[in-house]
């Protein structure tokens, strides 16, 4: 046989192993939502929809592990209640296939700068297998896309971004965060990607710099910070309002190439373009190093405190040589007194239960739910465990610390914690009274700016009564109503002596006779709690109340006697010995309320 005829026939086989290669490697559905595990990808939410964005997938196939961008995005409707476990994610989660135009990116940033559009860019490519999809957009630094959340389109912008420094690549950071209030988005450090002609991704260089994106211009500005060079994964970046200052918290994660101590905090103000450091005491509890964790920030109904929640990640072992394993504690730092607090994570059962996972994404939905997306189920950094129907959606309840199955639309607005209470004090609803660090403030005009905070004229709810404050009430309340009834008495016999002198005068012929007396005795007692004394008046004399200030108070009785107005003509008698001291028995007078 020619030559050429084996070389045909080898060529064939060749093509043959590599189509079925291909068709190993090819996932169930790489243009829909099953996949093995999903991470570094980006959400954001609208008053009434949650979008998720972005990232890497890995799926499991019969020859070899594949990897590959998101193509699809899906959309949560939060403005009504549902499930999350029923292994349907299509009831809870709509997925809808981006258009081949639209760059694959992993943590793009994903800000609604726009009240019907939210705005990507940047981000590290994904660009995939161009056997699978053909060519798709290509990530570029200067372009962004836009999505229309009323019709569901993408459009591409004609105008490049304006950068007003140097940029060679696209930047792709975790850290970074949208604040609505100064229509500005923020990203912190990372690092820059390029992708050649044939597809393949390379790495840049880190940077630590703050980009900041200004609505109102339409540009980018670049700001220097004070801690180097910030990894582009595991940092926290979450903002809270402070009076009119927007304070963005960034803490943990990977800084100039070292895992950063959770003592250390940088706050930067929006409103002065500043950053400060908080150094926490090095006996104050707080969690290990850790790295990949996703974050969300809430606040007390009177914004007296504010809790920004660390989720999921990577703690650093023992070693310290990089390396670490998955966690599922959930730490609270609350400001303005900077501490670390262990909150609850119980579990509903094992469908609600993420797990640790590296790289998740957070956002808080319904006030009190904490709405966690994706992540690499995994103990370490080895291939993750995959997620059963891409069913990779949790939901911790912020209020019970549980991690439960159903999202409910109308369960009530955000409560802090007991277990940050402990430590700040307050109630549920705020009222904190620890309102600095133990240490004080590392910088005094970080203090002056959370002072706004300690003197704001937010109304507030009243605390949860206590025990004490009860048996106050009660007693003065008592004491009101003993005080009332004396007055009341004494303005009525004031009257009815005024009253009787006029008639005496008229008629002085009258003499006047004791016939009654106003007195308040118990009818079911044999104890009399005022003894009658007689009241003499005559034409030319004045009437006097006796009364004595140093009389020990008395208890009213439980059920009082129906007092009798004096018939015409008849005088008026007082109680006997009124005013006098020892008159009431011991075993009756009022007994002294606490704290009174």
């Amino acid at each position: 046989m020619p030559k050429n005829f084996f070389r045909s026939a080898l060529c064939l086989l060749i093509t043959i192993l590599h189509i079925h290669a291909a068709a190993a490697q090819t996932p169930p559905d790489a243009n829909g939502a099953s996949y093995c595990s999903l991470s570094v990808l980006s959400m954001t939410t609208t008053p009434t929809t949650l979008y998720i964005l972005g990232g890497s997938q890995s799926w499991a196939s019969d020859m070899v592990a594949w990897n590959g961008p998101n193509n699809v995005l899906r959309t949560v409707d939060i403005s009504s209640s549902f499930r999350i476990t029923d292994g349907n994610v299509s009831s809870y989660a709509k997925t809808t296939t981006l258009p081949l135009n639209v760059p694959r990116l992993s943590r793009p940033l994903w800000w609604p700068t726009e009240t019907e559009e939210i705005m990507m860019a940047l981000g590290k490519p994904e660009p995939g297998n161009r056997t699978l999809w053909g060519d798709t957009g290509v990530a570029s630094v200067e372009k962004r896309w836009w999505y229309s959340v009323d019709g569901g389109a993408w459009r591409e912008d004609t105008a490049d971004m304006a950068f007003g420094f140097s940029v060679g690549a696209p930047v792709s950071s975790e850290a970074n965060t949208w604040v609505p209030e100064r229509q500005k988005g923020y990203q912190l450090g990372g690092r820059t990607y390029s992708v050649d002609d044939q597809g393949a991704v390379a790495e840049g260089v880190e940077t630590g710099a703050l980009w900041v994106f200004d609505k109102a211009g339409d540009a980018w500005s670049k700001e220097d910070t004070p801690f180097g060079v910030v990894g582009s994964a595991g940092t926290g970046l979450s903002w809270v309002g402070v009076g009119d200052d927007q304070l963005i918290v960034r803490f943990g994660g990977v800084v100039n190439r070292t895992w950063a101590s959770m003592l250390e905090i940088d706050i930067y103000s929006t409103k002065l373009s500043k950053w400060y450091k908080q150094s926490l005491p090095a006996d104050a509890a707080h969690p290990p190093p850790r790295t990949e964790f996703c974050t969300v920030a809430v606040s007390a109904a009177d914004n007296s405190s504010h809790q920004i929640l660390m989720l999921g990640g990577v703690e650093a072992n023992a070693t310290g040589d990089g390396t670490g394993d998955t966690v599922t504690t959930i730490w609270a730092l609350t400001l303005p007194s900077f501490d670390w607090v262990l909150l609850p994570s119980a579990v509903l059962d094992e469908a609600a239960d993420p797990g640790g996972r590296i790289s998740p994404k957070c956002e808080v939905i319904g006030e009190r739910y904490v709405f966690q997306f994706g992540g690499r189920k995994a103990i370490s950094y080895d291939f993750p465990t995959c997620d059963v129907n891409a069913s990779a959606a949790f939901l911790w309840d912020i209020n019970t610390g549980t991690w439960t199955d159903t999202f409910l639309v109308d369960n009530g607005a955000y409560e802090v914690s007991s277990e940050v209470r402990a430590v700040i004090g307050g109630s549920a609803n705020g009222n904190a009274t620890k309102l600095e660090p133990d240490n004080g403030f590392s910088d005094k005009e970080l203090g002056s700016i959370f002072a706004v905070t300690a003197g704001s004229s937010t109304p507030t709810a009243s605390p949860e009564p206590t025990a004490a404050s009860t048996s106050t009430n009660r007693g003065a309340i008592i004491g009101g109503a003993v005080g009332g009834t004396l007055a009341f008495l004494a303005l009525s016999g004031i009257g009815i002596l005024l009253f009787r002198r006029r008639q005496q005068r008229q008629q002085p012929e009258s003499t006047l006779e004791p016939k009654d007396f106003i007195g308040l005795n118990s009818p079911t007692s044999s104890d009399e709690y005022y003894h009658p004394r007689e009241l003499e008046v005559d034409a030319n004399s004045r009437w006097e109340m006796v009364c004595n200030a140093e009389a020990s108070p008395v208890e009213m009785p439980a059920r009082r006697s129906v007092m009798e107005l004096p018939a015409r003509g008849s005088v008026l008698e007082m109680p006997a010995g009124y005013g006098q001291e020892k008159q009431v028995p011991p075993e009756v007078r009022r007994k002294k309320v606490p704290g009174r």
